[in-house]
């Protein structure tokens, strides 16, 4: 597994973590070494997915007790995240690199030499989309809030809640593409 993290005008260095990454890991490995200190460093809020390690207990517990303020997201949204496009753009960077890595060493070399090369104004520029993104987001949200009520009253009673999910969630597919 590959750990990076970024804000406006840095980065932290890559970190390869071998095998499985649970909570514990993530919290000994990543959080306490890397991460409270950048974040200390920089005065920044914590923007973690909600991936497993990165909400459990032991990792809130521990942000908790460092002050690291933590940006709430939304469950299934790695489209709103820069972070995620940072990644997308790193992933595009190494399958261009001639030759292609052709081992673990070289990829791991490559992902080093590439996260490196990543302008930081692209960086920036990603973080700069986020106040277009959540604005798109809630009105997403409000747009679907007000179509799941209409949705509700047209639907007989007869109709179960697993049809209302379906037609929420086709609902949402359709009217709202996030950015």
């Amino acid at each position: 597994m590959v750990w990076a993290g970024t804000c406006y005008g840095q980065r932290t260095q890559v970190h390869f973590i071998d095998s499985i990454l649970n909570a514990q890991r993530y919290r000994d490995e990543i959080l306490r070494p890397i991460v409270v200190p950048f974040i200390h460093e920089h005065h920044l809020m914590l923007q973690p997915d909600n991936a497993r390690p990165h909400v459990a207990r032991i990792c809130t517990q521990l942000l908790e007790a460092e002050y690291i303020p933590v940006l709430a997201w939304p469950a299934y949204s790695p489209d709103m995240s820069p972070f995620e496009h940072v990644w997308d753009a790193l992933d595009r960077r190494i399958r261009q690199c001639v030759p292609v890595p052709a081992n673990i060493q070289q990829l791991r070399t490559a992902i080093e030499e590439e996260w490196t090369n990543i302008p930081q104004a692209t960086i920036n520029n990603l973080i700069n989309s986020m106040q277009r993104r959540c604005v798109s987001l809630h009105a997403c949200d409000l747009t679907l809030d007000v179509n799941t009520t209409n949705t509700h009253h047209a639907l007989s009673e007869k109709k179960g809640k697993k049809e209302k999910e379906k037609r929420k969630k086709k609902q949402s597919t359709e009217e709202c593409q996030v950015l």
